[in-house]
């Protein structure tokens, strides 16, 4: 029927136009032309006119002007710019060899063709061709032509396009003026380009006079056209951006709720404008810190526009963009970089690269890189887009300035500090050109603040820093992100001035709404909420190092506690309230069928490789935390004993009982400018504080002596040699507080979570010998994990052992010959007790995922798992252990990723983890080490022993079995791994006193 309907309509028109026909039926077919952009069957539209142009008799008719005429509305209405230009360009041509250059009918096509230059990306090219128009106007004779206005604002447009609003604001006045003349004829021209005059008064940062514009024009406007009109909506429209740029952020989400409201009430949900205002909404959510909403809301409206109208249309490619944006807020950035670099791509195949929004992009794309650390290629791609954006709009375009900030920034990041001064003089710029409380003047003001701190000028750059910092309270509120950062960087100055009694006020009062902001990020899920937080971490360790300094060492240690591994915490804390409250059973069903799917969805990420699949699930993720949040907020209205095990207590003084008697709780921080400090803590007395000074090096030193004890199985000796060397750094400085300890329970931060402890000389001795040691990421997850795990299973053992290798994801794995003996004999030590062991084929993902859902995996105390870990540095989502595959799919494929282990439900005390690298993760401020300790620990494991590096399979086995031994006698698993440490080290045997073994194994837990 579609088909039918556009042929018949085509037919029409070209019998219409070829042979004279009354206007009328031209006039049918226009409006069934409409009536498929109504639908937003725009394609369809585009086709009915080319079809018609394609059967007309003379191509070079008057009539064919006409129909290339609405082409070029069609094709601008589909969202594609640059035929609609070429369409308009051949029409202007064809009219000039019928009718000469000077026709009105001429002129009027000229107008067409340049309005559409700007949306093609054109404007610089056309700029000459829009003066000329208006020459071609006045030679007419007539100042007060109404063609000569459209020239006017035509040209209007053109030069605020390449960055000249200044230039632009008289010739769009003169339009106006014009126009005015004959009110009743071209009132709507004139409120046209009042709202014109309001945009380009809000680039030139003169936004009171913009509102007042727009205030006085809507009356006159609504009196005449009736507030459900198209332009009425507009100027609306308009008055929101204006509010935003104003910093009154909740009426410009009021108005831009009404907005919406009114276009899906006249227009539709899915119409193009409805979808631009919502569009906006989700930029305006962002804008006030509401970074989870923002996400949800511009997720749907890009889905919707991408459904509706495709990836090259202006409005997906504009929805997507902003979610981009909202997604790098909240700390998803490799999310964020692969929708911007699809971006990219569908707006250079759209329009070419000679396009504003092109550069626009790329630049958003560099800043993006920049945010994730890959420093070096945003600095390249922020060369290529600043140019472009400066070719295209001029040096002092807003865009331009923005992509020139973002650049300063990221070489500040990369080390190579631009002078204050260069910042500065971009600051001067954007505060003439934008207004001093812009949001990009005052991101330009802070950036030469923190310059000017890090150059050694901290009193000139702490006014400055104030300024910006009361601006942003005051324009986005104190819980903003950006006014969060403004408040650290006074704290930083001021400590920077040595007024410590000033910072420590300022630090205090930041670390709550930080955590504010950290819940708010909920509903996204605990990698955006870690993540999002990371620039924060340096300045809650500075109020743990003023807190210490002070004197005040128990509330620096509550601090520290406080600080490290919140989010796991959290998560651990729901699973306590979930094991903990009899929920309704609808109601506890969803919260653990969300949570899995949750964890499915991650897992299905992280071995995903194709970006392009990768953000549907990434958007289906979202949807499910969110949901998630919501189940959850059920839940504690449902029963207050819920909401009270949800809450986080960090451990204090009185939770010190849990550790031993000979028991030492070491924290490390990890402070600004790569200083390092210390925190000890035992059962008994007061914390204890160490300054290590700073160690530019230590993450260098620690992966070297990784390296050198995995590959050489040595350890380096000598006085220069790197066991001596990080001794002496981070343990010497303890020794006479450590006398008489033991065992050491460690909280690393950064890299040191990755560091081979027992391999370091402490006075000329192997830590090994003097200290068991073991990690967790803090005293409160060590609590909550022993509170979890409470109540013992009655079995004693289970060992998968996937001995036969194999093809696992078209990649070949060796067989472990080992293992299975690993896994049998692991099975007999704790035969009394109830132990079973699955191997080769049988040791599949499948029958991992059946012993969790019959339960059984649950009934067991200790879990042993000897199969090959896969671990790639630079994509730490696709670490896993390769069990048996008996399927293709993601439940078969024998992958068992950490988001897999997060969705097992466990009670187990002890987990091994025989395989290579199981101990490796992802570094994150403030969390530590995410990986399967931090998966198991949320699916209800307390204890792991796993290895830092590749393992031998016969001797790991031999480790492990010594190590199950002692722990079958009864010996606490810390203790059991130093006994089994120092035994292996000092064996007769030199394949078993190798360091690559017995120095592979940590344990995070007891």
């Amino acid at each position: 029927m579609r088909g039918w309907k556009s042929r018949s309509a085509a037919c029409l028109l070209a019998a219409a136009v070829s042979g004279g026909v009354a206007a009328a039926e031209l006039q049918t077919l226009r409006q069934q032309v409409s009536g498929l952009q109504a639908q937003a069957r725009h394609a369809d539209a585009v086709t009915l006119v080319q079809e018609a142009l394609a059967r007309l008799v003379d191509p070079a008719s008057a009539p064919a002007a006409e129909l290339l005429l609405m082409l070029t509305d069609a094709q601008d209405k589909a969202g594609n710019p640059k035929p609609a230009a070429q369409s308009a360009e051949r029409a202007w041509q064809l009219r000039q060899v019928l009718f000469g250059p000077s026709d009105p009918r001429t002129l009027d096509a000229l107008n067409e063709y340049i309005d559409h230059c700007t949306s093609a990306g054109l404007a610089r090219a056309c700029e000459p061709l829009a003066a000329e128009a208006v020459r071609l106007h006045e030679a007419l004779g007539n100042p007060a032509a109404p063609g000569l206005a459209a020239a006017l604002r035509s040209q209007a447009l053109i030069v605020n396009t390449v960055g000249r609003a200044a230039e632009a604001l008289p010739l769009l006045d003169r339009a106006i003026g014009i126009w005015a003349l004959d009110t009743d004829r071209y009132a709507e021209n004139v409120f046209n380009a009042q709202t014109g005059k309001a945009v380009l008064l809000q680039n030139l940062g003169r936004y009171d006079e913009a509102l007042a514009t727009v205030d006085a024009l809507l009356p006159a406007q609504r009196l005449r056209l009736g507030l459900r009109a198209m332009d009425v909506m507009s100027s609306l429209n308009t008055r929101t951006n204006l509010l935003n740029s104003l910093g009154r952020i909740d009426e410009a989400l009021l108005q831009s709720q009404a907005i919406v409201d009114l276009r899906s009430e006249v227009l539709g949900a899915d119409h193009l404008l409805t979808l631009q205002s919502r569009t906006t909404q989700g930029v305006l959510l962002l804008q006030s810190g509401r970074i989870a909403e923002a996400n949800a809301s511009l997720e749907r409206v890009a889905d919707e526009a991408l459904r509706r109208y495709g990836a090259g249309h202006y409005a997906s490619l504009h929805a997507r963009y902003n979610l981009a944006l909202a997604q790098r807020a909240a700390g998803l950035h490799q999310s964020s970089i692969e929708l911007l670099t699809r971006v990219v791509a569908d707006q250079l195949q759209a329009t070419g690269e000679q396009h504003f929004d092109y550069a626009t992009f790329l630049n958003a794309r560099a800043a993006g890189l920049q945010f994730a650390g890959d420093v070096e290629g945003a600095l390249a791609q922020f060369k290529v887009g600043l140019e472009l954006a400066e070719r295209l709009r001029g040096p002092k375009h807003p865009q331009t300035l923005l992509a020139r900030l973002t650049a300063l920034s990221a070489r500040s990041r990369a080390g190579l500090e631009p002078p204050a001064a260069q910042a500065a003089a971009l600051a001067q710029e954007m505060v003439a050109l934008l207004g001093a409380e812009h949001p990009q003047s005052l991101a330009a003001r802070q950036l030469q603040a923190q310059l000017l701190g890090r150059q050694g000028e901290a009193q000139a750059a702490l006014p400055l820093a104030q300024a910006v910092s009361e601006a942003r309270d005051r324009l986005l509120g104190a819980g903003h992100v950006d006014a969060l950062r403004s408040q650290a960087l006074v704290a930083e100055l001021l400590v920077r001035l040595q007024r410590p009694q000033e910072a420590l006020p300022l630090f205090e009062a930041l670390v709550p709404r930080v955590d504010r902001l950290r819940q708010a990020l909920a509903p996204l899920g605990a990698a955006a909420q870690r993540q999002a937080l990371e620039p924060f971490q340096a300045d809650i360790v500075e109020r743990v190092v003023l807190l210490a300094r002070a004197g005040r060492l128990e509330e620096a240690f509550t601090a520290a506690e406080s600080y490290k591994a919140r989010t796991l915490l959290e998560q651990l804390a729901r699973q306590r309230a979930l094991t903990g409250v009899q929920l309704p059973e609808g109601l506890a069903q969803r919260l653990q069928r969300l949570v899995a799917q949750g964890a499915s969805l991650e897992g299905r990420i992280g071995a995903e490789a194709r970006p392009s699949a990768r953000e549907p699930l990434r958007g289906l993720l979202q949807r499910t935390h969110a949901e998630i949040a919501a189940v959850i907020a059920e839940a504690k209205q449902h029963d207050p004993r819920f909401a009270r095990l949800l809450d986080v207590e960090p451990a204090g003084e009185q939770d010190l009982a849990l550790l031993g008697e000979k028991t030492a709780l070491l924290h490390f921080l990890q402070g600004r400018d790569q200083r390092w400090y210390a925190l000890l803590r035992t059962r008994r007395g007061p914390p204890q504080w160490f300054e290590l000074g700073a160690l530019p090096g230590l993450a260098g030193q620690v992966e070297a002596l990784r390296a050198q004890t995995a590959a050489s199985g040595r350890r380096p000796t000598g006085e220069g040699a790197l066991p001596q060397q990080l001794g002496s750094q981070l343990l010497a400085p303890l020794q006479q507080a450590l006398v008489g300890t033991e065992q050491l329970l460690l909280s690393p931060d950064g890299v040191l979570a990755l560091l081979p402890w027992d391999t370091l000389l402490l006075q000329g001795r192997p830590v090994v010998q003097r200290l068991a040691i073991s990690q967790t990421p803090s005293l409160s997850v060590f609590k909550v994990t022993r509170q979890n795990a409470l109540q013992r299973p009655p079995k004693g053992l289970l060992a998968l052992a996937a001995s036969d290798g194999g093809l696992v994801q078209g990649q070949v794995w060796p067989a472990l010959p080992h293992a299975e003996h690993e896994a049998r004999a692991a099975a007999r030590l704790f035969r009394a007790q109830g132990g079973r062991a699955i191997t080769g084929a049988s040791a599949s993902e499948s029958a991992l995922r059946g012993l969790a859902a019959s339960g059984e995996l649950a009934s067991y105390q200790r879990l042993l798992i000897a199969a090959h870990g896969r671990f790639e540095p630079g994509r730490p989502e696709t670490h896993a252990l390769m069990l048996a595959a008996d399927g293709d799919d993601s439940a078969h494929d024998g992958v068992v990723g950490l988001a897999d282990w997060v969705a097992l439900p466990l009670r187990s005390q002890l987990v091994i983890l025989s395989g290579c690298d199981t101990a490796q993760g992802q570094l994150v401020a403030g969390e530590g080490l995410v990986g399967f300790a931090y998966a198991l620990n949320v699916a209800g494991n307390r204890d792991l022993l796993a290895t830092l590096w590749p393992i031998s399979d016969g001797l790991a086995a031999e480790f492990v079995l010594d190590f199950l031994g002692r722990v079958r006698r009864g010996t606490g698993h810390a203790l059991a791994l130093a006994q089994t440490k120092r035994g292996f080290a000092g064996h007769a045997d030199a394949r078993l006193r190798d360091p690559r073994i017995w120095a592979a194994f940590v344990l995070v837990g007891q």
